[in-house]
Formats: structure tokens, C-alpha cells, sequence
């Protein structure tokens, strides 16, 4: 698209633009697939290990956050007029949102290396996964609160990242024993592994529209309730690797 956007704009708007329910039809099942990669992801995490990596995961994430941040807002600051058509008297938001656009990972990138090198739940794996979900976090909260600047709706950006905390402190904690007691009731009541994985599902669903109902991206709610989720002793390593495969056939077609 960025190829055929710069060289035929025609052709692009042909293929990708003309037509905008067929395009958001295939923009929703990319987000689907993203969403329940990221699921699996969360599902993958080991949060003994990521207590031991803290230190280490939380300032690697934070020089990875703060210093393409600075390249970009200052790059933005002093050189606006040379990089934009038209000059502005107010550069804050755009430096806010250029850097903050440098400053946030490929996160679901780097979850699919990882799974493909077969080290997410190595030492590395875990201390880069966990960096890079901190860094994203952050960069993300950010970010919704710059739209919302952009929006003048200050006021609405402070509940929302409150929110936002309150729902990973949840997730983290009380989150994860009601997640439990669900698979619990899964396993108790409904087929396995076809019951589990149905309700795995519904329950990345509503973290991810979760998370975009708090005007962040929903794939911080699938991972969170990933993370609850293989957490669980419900969700053994049988029932993850027929989830896994699963999901990752999804992503193949789509």
C-alpha cells in the first residue's frame, strides 16, 4: 500500500480505498487476527519470570521509550516548518505525536518472531516481551491522551487512562482469579478442549473491546486476558498448544 499510495495513487485508491465496506471488512479481520495473536502472546507469558526480569525489562523498555520520543519531538520542534507545507504556531501536539508514534514497538511483531524462533518462554524471549509490552503500554496511553488533546477533551483523557491502570491492576490480580473460576466452570460443564477454547475466546473478545471502549488499542485487553488466562490451571499446555495451532491456522487464511 505505502508502494502503490507514492507511485499510483490511482491504483491504490482502485484497490484499497474505492470500495470502503470490502475494505472494512478486511481491515476487521485483520484486526481479529492481531488481537487473537496477541491473546496467545499473553497466554505464552510466564509471570514468575517477568517478577525475576522487572528491573531489567521495566529500563530497557524505558531508554527504548524515551529516546526515539525525544528524536521525534524535538525533530518536530525545530524543524517543522522544514518538514510540513504549512507553518505552525503551535508545535506541542505534533512534536507529542510524532515522537510518541517513534517511541511505540511492533509488539505483535515481536510476539511472532518469537513464537517462530521457539524463545518466547526463554529468559530472552521473556525480558524482550516484557520490555516491549511496557514500552507499548505507555507509548499507547500516551498517545490517547495526545488524540484526546487534539479532541480538547483534557478532562475525559485523565479518567481515561485511571481506567486504563485500573484495568491492568485488575487484570493482574482479582482479574485473574475470576478468570480462573470461569475456565473452572468451563472445564466442569463443557466439553473439553472444544468448551475451553470457545470460552477462551469470548473472554479475549471482551478484554479487547474492553480496552477500545478506554480509547486504547484492544490488543492490550486480549493480552491482559491472555495473561489471566495462561495463568490459569485450566488452561493446561495441552489445551494451549490446540488453542495455539488453532489460532494460528485463523492467521494463515486471513
Amino acid at each position: 500500500p505505502s508502494l502503490l499510495g507514492s507511485a499510483f495513487p490511482d491504483l491504490f485508491k482502485e484497490i484499497f480505498t474505492s470500495h470502503p465496506r470490502s475494505y472494512g471488512a478486511f481491515d476487521g479481520l485483520a484486526n481479529i487476527g492481531v488481537i487473537m495473536l496477541m491473546f496467545i502472546a499473553g497466554a505464552e507469558v510466564d509471570l514468575k519470570q517477568i517478577r525475576l526480569q522487572g528491573k531489567q525489562a521495566a529500563s530497557i523498555s524505558l531508554m527504548g521509550l524515551l529516546f526515539p520520543f525525544a528524536l521525534g519531538f524535538f525533530c518536530i520542534w525545530f524543524f517543522h516548518d522544514y518538514i510540513f507545507d504549512v507553518p505552525s504556531t503551535d508545535r506541542l501536539i505534533p512534536a507529542l505525536f510524532f515522537g510518541t508514534a517513534l517511541s511505540i514497538t511492533a509488539l505483535a511483531v515481536i510476539v511472532k518472531v518469537l513464537m517462530d524462533l521457539e524463545i518466547i518462554r526463554t529468559k530472552v524471549g521473556g525480558l524482550v516481551l516484557t520490555a516491549a509490552m511496557i514500552d507499548d503500554f505507555l507509548g499507547w496511553i500516551l498517545f490517547s491522551v495526545i488524540i484526546q488533546m487534539m479532541n480538547a477533551k483534557g478532562d475525559a483523557s485523565n479518567g481515561s487512562i485511571i481506567m486504563i491502570l485500573v484495568f491492568v491492576v485488575f487484570m493482574l490480580t482479582v482479574g485473574r482469579w475470576f478468570v480462573d473460576k470461569i475456565l473452572a466452570f468451563s472445564v466442569k460443564y463443557l466439553s473439553v478442549p472444544s468448551g475451553v477454547l470457545t470460552v477462551a475466546v469470548c473472554l479475549c473478545m471482551l478484554g479487547a473491546v474492553f480496552t477500545e471502549y478506554l480509547g486504547i488499542r484492544g490488543i492490550f485487553g486480549a493480552f491482559l486476558m491472555g495473561v489471566a488466562v495462561g495463568d490459569s490451571k485450566h488452561f493446561n499446555h495441552h489445551i494451549q498448544n490446540i488453542f495455539q495451532q488453532f489460532i494460528l491456522m485463523i492467521l494463515h487464511r486471513i
